[in-house]
């Protein structure tokens, strides 16, 4: 006899099975149940994960017996802490408003477990050494962590939420504590960290092949510790959103080999004194990053990270937001304050041994990122001032050589150092977008500067305004400054308010196979007193002379008057049949100024035009036997070598 659920349909493999009760009907050959087994299927199913969720969302209150926390602010609340975190696997942990103190220790947070650490719940993590600290080149085996919380390797499903906080051992309640007693910059010291291979490293355990998974932080607030406020290495889809992350000695969010990271609408503030073993080095205030352990096999780059809606102000020497060797890297709609370089995109690897990086894919667009002094060059890393975007791979070489970046619609206001580079520079680099929505105001000494190798577009759009000069006398709206650069220069506006003289545009000469193309179209306002030259170095084009541009046409009347012109400040008739044209902004040189007249209305049979200089020109009119005679003609000046 054949068994059909009510519907008609077949039952599915494994829907009954041995001892299972079923009500029903037999109609000829057939017993149809009276339920229909795909209802059933989904009732089970349902009563399954309901179960599941149920176990989840069990509260464990680490106050409640028999764990028994005070959270007095004075007691040790480490070992009650750790007893709940562990009975809290697979169920959600509830830390109720007080003050827990880790004088003993550091609770661990297992996989598959939420933290609710609700508002008023504070952790309070006292230690900050237990050894002598490390002067060798990197933190040895025998440090303590010592964290507010952490997870370790290959530690998944793990929520940290609420509205709570947690304090280092570094942590002040105001400002004049802080300028008091600073964070110092000691090692193994953070406020979240998800264990990795920087931590198996240093004590000397095989690296990690597998790592944690789907790590999500959100509405937390951390301060005062030595290192970083959340530190995550090795984890494959973290979450960190609406973090309070303040006044630690290294960073805000510091991703080790992270796959498939979002970080939004994060407030990091007030980082220093930086790394303890590179002078004050290494602040960020979000980096995407990999550790310097050799074989990338193992030691991935951060790849798929989305920096999106971040507030990071006062990272005094280092940079707000930075990638090292990263892929596909989103670094989007950003305010930056007040730190040595703003948008950092690096080398993901110093030496071969360490494994050579490249950063891949990269996206800079939508950002804000200002300084507060811009006319203060010396405010920044070791009393200078960096860049506000600032993109360098290894070297010039197919294999280390950066590829895929875009930069557009950001507003970079008071960046440049006195002594090099300018506010935005890239550096090796195939495939790079510079976007015309870019804006860079108050620059010191270039506003676009590019080094070493780059292939790519500066487009059509941007408005550079306000460069002032460096010390050593440069003043640069685009420097190209490399032999090996090839692309384009669209239409930029260039605006000089200083009194000084501004280069618009300044391009090496260039090696064999390389050059820019310069657009003719650019916009030059001289709102100070200073000069604007628009461009330097007449041969630097890839594959010849630039297209001719006209520069300056007029109608001239026999007597020396204009009928009309454009780019023509004069006319003066010297002598019979001789005319002087001064144009009203000079060319590169007088070679580069191919002039061409005629008769005008049939006055004259024989019309010449020779250049004197970059802006004079003389006329000769003459009759059908040579003779110098008056008469009006019509002038059109080509310029070869200028945009």
């Amino acid at each position: 006899m054949r068994i059909k659920t009510n519907t008609g349909n077949d039952v599915a493999a494994g829907g009954l099975s041995t001892g299972m009760i079923v009500l029903g009907i037999v109609s000829d050959s057939t017993f149809r149940i009276m339920n229909d087994q795909v209802s059933s299927a989904i009732v089970a199913q349902a009563e399954y994960w309901a179960s599941g969720a149920e176990s989840f969302v069990q509260n464990v209150n680490p106050m409640a017996a028999p764990f028994s926390a005070v959270g007095d602010g004075v007691a040790d609340d480490y070992p009650a802490v750790e007893a709940a975190c562990r009975a809290a696997e697979g169920k959600t942990l509830f830390i109720p408003a007080g003050t827990y103190r880790m004088a003993s220790g550091t609770p661990r947070i297992g996989s598959n477990t939420i933290v609710v650490l609700s508002q008023g719940a504070v952790i309070v993590q006292p230690n900050y050494f237990s050894y002598n600290r490390p002067v060798g080149p990197y933190v040895m085996g025998d440090v303590v962590d010592w964290n507010g919380l952490y997870m370790n390797v290959r530690t998944e499903n793990v929520y940290i939420l609420g509205g709570g906080e947690i304090r280092g051992p570094f942590w002040q309640p105001d400002v004049f504590a802080y300028n008091t007693s600073p964070v110092q910059n000691w090692p193994a010291s953070n406020g979240i960290h998800a264990r990795g291979h920087d931590f198996e490293q240093r004590k000397g355990l095989p690296l990690s092949q597998n790592p944690s998974k789907n790590i999500h932080i959100e509405n937390i607030r951390i301060e005062g510790f030595a290192e970083d406020a959340i530190q995550l290495d090795q984890v494959d889809h973290s979450y960190c959103s609406g973090n309070i992350l303040s006044r630690c000695g290294r960073g805000g969010i510091r991703l080790y080999g992270v796959v498939n990271g979002w970080l939004d609408k994060n407030d990091i503030s007030h980082l220093y004194p930086g790394d303890y073993l590179n002078n004050g080095n290494r602040m960020y205030g979000i980096t995407a990053t990999r550790c310097y352990l050799g074989d990338l096999s193992i030691d991935r780059p951060s790849e798929n990270i989305w920096m999106r809606d971040n507030t990071v102000y006062d990272v005094p020497y280092w940079k707000c937001l930075d990638t090292h060797g990263g892929v596909n890297i989103r670094i989007l709609n950003n305010k930056c304050y007040n730190s040595h370089i703003g948008i950092g995109i690096d080398k993901g690897g110093f030496t071969v041994e360490d494994g050579i990086a490249p950063p891949t894919n990269i996206w800079v667009i939508g950002n804000r990122i200002l300084r507060t002094a811009p006319d203060n060059p010396s405010e920044g890393d070791n009393g200078q001032a960096g860049a506000a975007i600032f993109a360098v791979a290894h070297d010039q070489t197919d294999a280390q050589v950066g590829r895929g970046l875009i930069i557009n619609d950001n507003v970079c206001v008071g960046w440049g150092e006195d002594s090099r580079f300018g506010a935005l520079v890239v550096s090796n680099f195939v495939g790079a977008q510079i976007g015309g929505r870019n804006q860079l105001n108050s620059s010191r000494r270039s506003a676009i500067c590019i080094r070493e190798r780059f292939e790519g577009m500066i487009e059509p759009g941007i408005i550079i305004d306000d460069v002032r000069q460096s010390s050593l006398g440069v003043q640069d709206g685009i420097a190209v400054e490399t032999d090996e650069a090839v692309g384009l220069i669209g239409e930029v506006t260039f605006i000089n308010r200083q009194p000084t003289a501004l280069r618009a545009i300044y391009l090496s000469n260039p090696s064999a196979g390389y050059g820019f193309k310069v657009a003719a179209g650019h916009l030059f306002r001289q709102l100070g007193t200073g000069t604007i030259t628009k461009i330097d170095n007449a041969n630097n084009e890839q594959f010849g002379p630039w297209t001719q541009q006209l520069r300056a046409a007029a109608r001239v009347n026999a007597d020396g008057s204009i009928s009309g012109s454009r780019g023509v400040a004069s006319v003066t008739k010297t002598t019979t049949g001789t005319y002087t044209v001064i144009l009203s902004d000079p060319l590169l040189a007088a070679a580069s100024n191919w002039s061409v007249a005629s008769s005008r209305g049939g006055s004259t049979s024989i019309v010449q035009a020779d250049s004197v200089d970059a802006r004079t020109i003389t006329v000769l009119t003459k009759n059908a036997s040579g003779a110098l005679t008056d008469g009006g003609f019509m002038l059109h000046v080509f310029d070869t070598d200028t945009p």
